[in-house]
């Protein structure tokens, strides 16, 4: 039984699968060498707005709402947040977010091709956020986001925690408080060497290479016994 990270594991674990010969061994994904050897970013200095990131599904459970609402409370001219997602597929939600919205530095950029959004990630992005009101298993984006050092504020909840460290390379709040997101998002508008302790604290990020070469050491492990 192979689980990408512990909360995965823990889960199988709940569910009463037989885990003695389970391992963890987390999933790889392809980076352009262009990111992976990209330069710093300089130092956000204190006067430039926070450039703020969503990527992903414009649903319900990903939290989007709690996002908006965060950024609605926060002043205008300290912080930006563009939206990345399909604004076609579920149009009603999409409609209720907009009309929440009040804040005048939330831009509804929709979908972004890959090429593009790793140039945006390492020339305009200080932080992502992912909202999210229900578990993720083993989400992608994070691994893609960290490739381009970009730090995280995150739900708690889920794989979340399993993958980003609080205080560490990330921030994490309470699934579905925008006080909470928005008080996380007001510490990195004022401080901005903790944006980028946040960022130096990264780790390299793991490649698919990587992960098929421990896949493959395992099962040629398990062929080897029988």
């Amino acid at each position: 039984v192979i689980a990408p990270n512990r909360f995965v594991y823990e889960s199988y674990e709940k569910l009463g699968m037989p885990l003695a010969k389970a391992t963890v061994i987390a999933h790889g994904i392809d980076v352009p060498s262009r990111v992976l050897n990209a330069a710093p970013r300089p130092p956000r200095s204190a006067g430039e707005p926070l450039n703020v990131i969503y990527v992903g599904s414009m649903a319900h459970q990903k939290g989007v709402h709690v996002l908006v609402d965060a950024l609605n409370g926060l002043p205008a001219g300290q912080v930006r947040l563009t939206l990345y997602g399909d604004l076609d597929k579920f149009p009603e939600y999409v409609a209720m977010l907009r009309e929440r919205t009040s804040h005048p530095g939330i831009t509804f950029a929709g979908r972004i091709e890959r090429d593009e959004l790793w140039s945006i990630l390492l020339d305009e992005v200080d932080v992502a956020v992912l909202p999210t009101l229900w578990y993720e298993v083993s989400p992608l984006t994070i691994q893609e986001l960290f490739a381009a050092r970009v730090p995280i504020v995150a739900s708690n909840i889920g794989a979340l925690p399993a993958m980003i460290r609080h205080e560490v390379d990330g921030l994490l709040f309470e699934p579905g408080n925008a006080i909470a997101l928005r008080a996380a998002l007001a510490r990195l508008i004022s401080d901005p060497a903790l944006l980028s302790q946040l960022r130096a604290a990264i780790q390299p990020t793991r490649l698919t290479a990587e992960h098929v070469a421990e896949l493959m050491a395992l099962y040629e492990s398990v062929i080897g016994t029988h």
